[in-house]
């Protein structure tokens, strides 16, 4: 396109017009305030319900209903935890202690949340632990947990908390995927619009019993076209009749040749007819954006040849969801691999991203500068 970033084209013809959306979207954008990897706003003020802005339970109780686990001797860790008062938070996560026992469950380095002594709080060792996730909660919808290398499907972190009333309805042309009856604290709404890609979230904040934000702004999925209360504009309807023709003969002038028989001119009247005037209401007329001129500039890289580096490498990732959340998550991060396997100890995730490598005789480089 012809608006051009250091001297690189900023969109592709047809495709994508990226210095028009900047343009568009500034505000939000300045409004958000912070430049996040996975291109999210985190501005807690503008997006309360995304991840990093979460407020979590203070007491937390693990359940299960799987019979193997409740006759084991494991099934002591299914009990009540509260903040631990002598180490509040560890890797960006609470720290909660056991009701009834010098046992801890907080969130390791390696990702997981962990019930292990509390003497031993930040090891990776456990007796209860979940699958690797970016989760803030431990309470959160979606973690799988595993004792002594075991996946516990029924077993989950609960938070009694409930908020009193209903998420935020829905805006115009926009629904959400709220079940109908879940009210409890750490629940995410998502609403979207039905015509474009607009998202917002709503959560059951813990510690006020309420759902932030209280209302989903009316103008997330567009306005409508035609605005209310404004003055029809009145349009007059013209009927024309049949032109009646008239002949009218011409005397030469002193410019004419002589000789020449005079041309006769014939010239058409019009009547016109006025109907009562009709009321219109205003429309609005799209607007409609010309192609651009592509920029093209070569930049190859000579005796280089592309390929996927691997960026580090996470054991006993559960599923390929998870591996693309640390994808998302990893600086640098632009592919992700995942290996499933029966056993959950080595399914494994790679987090990648392009290199370039000796390749003569080889020219390489990316589509667009």
């Amino acid at each position: 396109l012809d608006v051009l970033y250091n001297n690189n084209p900023t969109g592709i013809v047809s495709v994508s017009n990226n210095a028009r959306l900047i343009t568009a979207n500034r505000f939000a954008m300045a409004s958000c305030g912070t430049e996040e990897p996975n291109g999210e706003c985190n501005d807690c003020s503008v997006n309360p319900a995304n991840e990093p802005c979460l407020n979590c339970c203070d007491t937390v109780t693990i359940t299960s209903t799987d019979a193997t686990f409740l006759a084991s001797g494991r099934s002591f860790f299914a009990a009540s935890y509260t903040k631990y008062n002598d180490s509040l938070t560890l890797n960006g996560r609470m720290v909660y202690k056991h009701e009834a026992g010098d046992y801890c469950l907080y969130f390791a380095s390696n990702n997981q949340w962990v019930i292990n002594n509390c003497p031993q709080l930040g090891s990776t060792s456990y007796y209860l632990r979940t699958d690797a996730t970016i989760k803030q909660c431990v309470h959160a919808e979606g973690l799988l947990w595993v004792y002594s290398r075991i996946e516990e499907p029924t077993m989950r972190a609960e938070c009694t908390i409930m908020c009193s009333e209903n998420p935020p309805a829905a805006p115009s042309g926009g629904s959400s995927d709220w079940d109908g009856t879940t009210n409890t604290a750490g629940t995410i709404i998502t609403y979207s619009c039905d015509s474009s890609s607009a998202i917002k979230k709503a959560t059951c904040d813990p510690t006020s019993a309420s759902w932030i934000p209280a209302v989903i702004p009316a103008d997330l999925c567009g306005s409508e076209t035609t605005t209310t209360g404004e003055t029809p504009v009145s349009m007059t309807t013209t009927t024309m009749k049949p032109p009646m023709t008239t002949t009218i003969p011409v005397t030469p002038t002193a410019t004419t040749t002589m000789g020449e028989t005079p041309v006769p001119m014939t010239t058409t009247t019009f009547e016109t007819t006025t109907t009562a005037s009709t009321s219109v209401m205003p429309t609005t007329t799209p607007m409609t954006m010309s192609p651009t001129t592509t920029f093209f500039k070569e930049c190859g890289m000579k005796n280089k040849v592309p390929f996927l580096k691997n960026l580090k490498k996470i054991m006993r990732v559960a599923t390929a969801e998870s591996c693309q959340k640390m994808c998302q998550n990893y600086e640098g991060c632009q592919y992700f691999k995942w290996k499933t396997n029966r056993s959950l100890r080595k399914r494994t995730c790679w987090l990648m991203a392009v290199g370039y490598k000796t390749g003569r005789g080889f020219t390489s480089g990316p589509v667009n500068c």
